[in-house]
């Protein structure tokens, strides 16, 4: 018999294909960079101050950086070698390219949380929704080559400073700096200014002696202008290329002061008000530079007597011959105070009273240092906080002269001739940079502004039998400057609230309005005729009416390119304008 099953063929058994992998899930990824990105956007419109923001945005990017890791860490469908060999790269790239970078982003904080963070983040995701399905060693490898390449590109930048509101001025790392590109050199006397060179100077009605004029208030008085600007425009007399600083100017007869960096050397230069030309220039080989907000001096000089006295950004303090520039006297105030530079360099403006020259020293005991105004000897110092920009304010309470200091622990009042303390209004925010100038705005009321933790406060200060008592009438968060001083009008103070102009009500501390993006300007009040002259972050100049009811622009003009945190300066009726890189002159015409 033939078994039929012997020729019969089997036929295997039917094998359904591998199941194909599902691609790792990126949607949490997706989720936290849109996250982050959305406040980027959103911070940048909404009422915050400027160290409220930044320390907002520290919170939101430390916050979607963690979950963003524990998304890595958790990340199914993907081996633990992987996810540990391309952290370790980024991790590795950061480290190298931070070590390549432009020494303006060297500093971790800058080049990591501000700079490459949330573009590296945008870029991992970006890349993984891309190749998710692609074989794990292409996806993985094309990650870090993709992640080293932006790094590589943040490797080709320099950052020349932050604005007011935190953008970052980015450029490529060879292009020339402002200081490079203006090929600027130390001022060189003009003949036409030499020749007309007086003996002596001697200060008259209308000068500008120092910071913010005579009553370190921002004020004009005796000045009225035409309000009509398209009709009568200010007319430009002279414009010239300045070193970077932050300092403002002093103007007495035909004469301009200011500080200026030119690269290692610390400049405070004299200027023919008629001309623009260059008079004297006495130099320091001093250079002070901080990434965020960049290299030069911060204090403005102030003239006193046929002296100029001048505040360097790394405490060197002179007393120059105004006419000259011959050093009287200097002095080390880093030494003499046995401080530690300040971070943001020493902004404190000469105050000169009572024979004494008062700047900040920062050091403890001696906040507060004064040096006789004649020789240069110390005269007194007291303590005044371990941090502060601003600059010794001098007020009369009850009759009695007092220099009022605004620092980190409060605001504190000194007997100038003394230094013996009179009172003291304890408000401690230590490290906080307050900036701002104590105001008297009242018989016995001083208004105090800090953006960081007060806003805007009113003191009222009394002498009782020898005692004195200090009050708050109120704190509000209606006028929260930084660095850009308000100044006051009818009851109403006019201001800056981060980079918005505003006015409060000084008897409630209530806003009136809020209107006018400017940038983090300065402001100047011609109080004759109840105008604002305004100062934009970017270098205009802005007429306002000095009214509480609304917001009324009177005219604009662009006055000076570069960034514009000077205060700008009134004098004879011109108007003086500088930035980090030019200095202009304006002809007011007057009022008609």
């Amino acid at each position: 018999m033939t078994d039929n099953n012997s020729n019969t063929a089997v036929e295997p058994a039917y094998e359904a294909p591998p199941a194909r992998a599902k691609p790792p899930r990126v949607w949490p990824a997706v989720a936290l960079v849109v996250v982050l990105w959305l406040w980027q956007f959103i911070s940048g419109r909404i009422e915050l101050t400027m160290f409220e923001k930044f320390s907002a945005r520290m919170l939101v990017s430390g916050v979607v950086l963690l979950l963003f890791l524990v998304w890595w860490f958790t990340l199914g469908r993907v081996s633990w070698l992987h996810r540990l060999l391309v952290l370790g790269a980024v991790i590795v790239g950061e480290f190298v390219f931070g070590k390549i970078a432009h020494p303006s982003l060297r500093t971790p904080f800058v080049f990591w949380v501000i700079l490459t963070a949330p573009v590296v983040l945008t870029v991992w995701t970006g890349w993984w929704l891309v190749a998710r399905k692609r074989a794990a060693g292409f996806r993985d490898g094309g990650l870090v080559l993709v992640v080293f390449a932006v790094l590589g590109v943040f490797a080709l930048l320099r950052m020349d400073g932050l604005s007011g509101e935190q953008d970052l001025n980015l450029h490529l790392r060879w292009t020339p700096t402002p200081e490079e590109r203006l090929a600027l050199k130390v001022p060189q006397p003009a003949v036409s200014s030499a020749t007309t060179r007086p003996a002596l100077l001697v200060m008259e009605p209308g000068d500008w002696p120092g910071f913010r004029g005579p009553d370190r208030d921002g004020v004009v008085h005796g000045t009225q202008i035409s309000t009509d600007w398209a009709a009568h425009p200010p007319r430009l007399v002279w414009k010239r290329p300045v070193g970077p600083a932050w300092s403002s100017m002093a103007i007495v007869g035909n004469r301009l002061f200011t500080q200026e960096q030119y690269r290692d050397v610390e400049v405070v230069s004299c200027y023919d008000t008629e001309t623009g030309d260059a008079v004297w220039a006495h130099q320091d080989q001093s250079r002070f530079f901080e990434t965020l907000s960049g290299p030069g001096p911060r204090a403005t000089p102030m003239f006193v007597d046929g002296k100029l006295f001048v505040m360097g950004g790394s405490g060197i303090l002179n007393c120059l011959d105004a006419a000259s520039g011959n050093v009287i006297w200097s002095r080390n105030v880093t030494t003499d105070a046995k401080a530690t530079l300040p971070l943001w360099g020493y902004a404190s403006s000469p105050l000169v009273t009572h024979g004494v020259v008062i700047v900040y020293g920062g050091g403890q005991p001696k906040g507060l240092v004064a040096y006789r105004a004649d020789s240069g000897e110390p005269a007194w110092s007291v303590p005044a906080g371990g941090s502060s920009y601003t600059s010794a304010q001098l007020a009369s309470v009850d009759g009695k002269d007092q220099v009022l200091f605004l620092s980190d622990q409060g605001l504190v009042s000194v007997d100038p001739e003394s230094g013996s303390v009179l009172w003291q209004y304890d408000l401690p925010a230590p490290g906080a940079p307050r900036a701002i100038q104590p105001r008297m705005v009242g018989p016995g009321e001083v208004l105090i502004a800090s953006e960081t933790d007060l806003g805007t406060g009113l003191l009222e200060v009394s002498d009782q039998n020898n005692q004195w008592k200090v009050e708050r009438q109120w704190k509000s968060r209606a006028l929260k400057p930084s660095f850009n001083d308000l100044v006051v009008q009818d009851g109403f103070a006019y201001g800056f609230d981060g980079a918005i102009f505003c006015c409060m009500e000084l008897k409630t501390g209530q806003r009136q309005w809020k209107e006018g993006r400017y940038g983090h300007g300065q402001v100047l009040l011609l109080a004759d005729q109840k105008l604002l002259v305004v100062t934009s972050e970017e270098g205009e100049a802005v007429l306002l009416e000095a009214r509480p009811d609304a917001h009324h622009e009177l005219a604009k003009i662009p006055a000076v390119t570069g960034k514009t945190w000077n205060h700008p300066a009134i004098a004879h009726g011109r108007l003086y304008v500088r930035s980090d890189q030019e200095m202009a002159c304006y002809e007011l015409a007057g009022a008609k």
